[in-house]
């Protein structure tokens, strides 16, 4: 009686060793597959960020009024663009076809209002800069107009300093604001991501220098990588260009038509955009997140956009002659060099000893003017993986 009953509970956990097994492989199946599925959409949304990363280009510039232009403040731009390819492409054409109706001989992708206002003059470069506006803001959408506005009878000083065990101190309204300009355009990108914080955003930035802040802090905490800087950006970078620009149209709209400096002349002058005009105060209670928290300075070099395209002097002393600079920076050879950094996707620096020897990062790019200057380079080159480039190298 008991072996029977051992015989056939030993039949009946042979009958289920099949049924287990069958269990076990329908949930290994089933697994791999929701493990596939995950996989498949981990992907697809990452393909999906990339190809959604907006971009958003900054840039600013001194807002001068009165008869000795003695009322200043710091004014700046951003423009919010979703087709990187086609915005590129538009800002091309648009100077292809508007250039040869002013005249001016096109030698470069990209240029500064400045540099237009140096070939056209400033009555053509705004008429310049009007058609270029039209051809591309189709492509925008939406731009952020910054200003900031300190009365000294409200606010008569700034407080600075105070924190790694720096001494506060009090600086005056006009000194607070001069200070400020050099770096506004962080601060800019900064008031920005406090009401329009999307991390998918790349934020462009043109090159500036200036003291920590907590402002500084907190932007480049939450943008990281994503926060990319280039020097010479309003001359080699599409994006930064066109904020440039469009700074330069705001405060050339404001003067023609008379408009104070506020939120309703600032949607007043641009009745005829096809994008979001939106105004933003950047002031007094902004103040403890703008001023310097240290007297250190910012080390841009960690989010300058790779590689960056140094400029290596045989004498870099005669560049800080303002004549010898001004005929470099309008020779064929820097054309040249800047157009490089455009197809790049890079900035471009004059390399500085004394400045830049942390900056050096492996894949950046020397260009070399004199046997001494390629010396250099070479003596780089034992510590870092750069590329070294002649003349020769850059011309079309």
């Amino acid at each position: 009686m008991i072996s029977s009953i051992r015989l056939q509970s030993k039949c009946q956990s042979r009958g289920k060793a099949p049924l287990r097994l069958v269990y076990l492989v329908s949930l290994g199946f089933r697994y791999l597959c929701a493990l596939h599925v995950g996989i498949t959409l981990l992907i697809w949304s990452r393909d999906i960020r990339k190809r959604n990363m907006n971009i958003v280009a900054f840039d600013t510039k001194e807002f001068r009024r009165g008869r000795e232009k003695t009322f200043f403040v710091p004014i700046g731009v951003s423009l919010r663009i979703d087709d990187e390819g086609e915005f590129k492409a538009n800002y091309d054409a648009a100077f292809n076809e508007i250039s040869p109706k002013f005249r001016f001989d096109r030698k470069r992708k990209v240029y500064s209002t400045y540099e237009l206002i140096g070939k056209l003059g400033l009555p053509k470069t705004i008429a310049f800069i009007e058609a270029i506006f039209s051809h591309i803001q189709n492509l925008i959408k939406q731009m952020v107009v910054y200003y900031t506005i300190l009365p000294p009878t409200k606010v008569p000083s700034v407080r600075e300093y105070g924190a790694e065990g720096s001494g506060v101190k009090e600086v005056g309204t006009l000194k607070f604001l001069t200070e400020l300009n050099p770096y506004y355009v962080y601060c800019c990108a900064w008031r920005y991501a406090q009401t329009e914080l999307r991390l998918q955003e790349k934020l462009l930035l043109d090159n500036f220098g200036g003291k920590i802040t907590d402002a500084w802090i907190e932007l480049s905490r939450m943008y990281g990588e994503k926060l990319q800087v280039y020097p010479h950006g309003d001359r080699c970078n599409p994006f930064i260009s066109a904020a440039d620009m469009m700074v330069a149209l705001l405060d050339f709209r404001l003067y023609r038509n008379k408009k104070r400096l506020d939120s309703e002349g600032i949607i007043s002058v641009f009745s005829d955009a096809s994008f979001d005009v939106v105004p933003m105060f950047i002031g007094q209670p902004h103040l403890s997140k703008l001023s310097p928290r240290t007297n250190r300075m910012i080390d841009v070099s960690a989010n300058f956009k790779r590689p960056i395209i140094f400029i290596l002097l045989e004498e870099l002393e005669l560049m800080r002659l303002k004549a010898v600079r001004k005929i470099f920076e309008s020779s064929p050879l820097m054309d040249s060099i800047l157009n490089k950094a455009f197809e790049m996707d890079c900035g471009v620096k004059f390399f500085d000893s004394t400045l830049d020897s942390t900056t050096i990062r492996d894949g950046d790019i020397f260009v070399c003017l004199g046997s001494k200057a390629k010396a250099t380079a070479e003596y780089i080159k034992n510590m870092y993986n750069i590329e070294i480039l002649s003349r020769e190298n850059l011309q079309p």
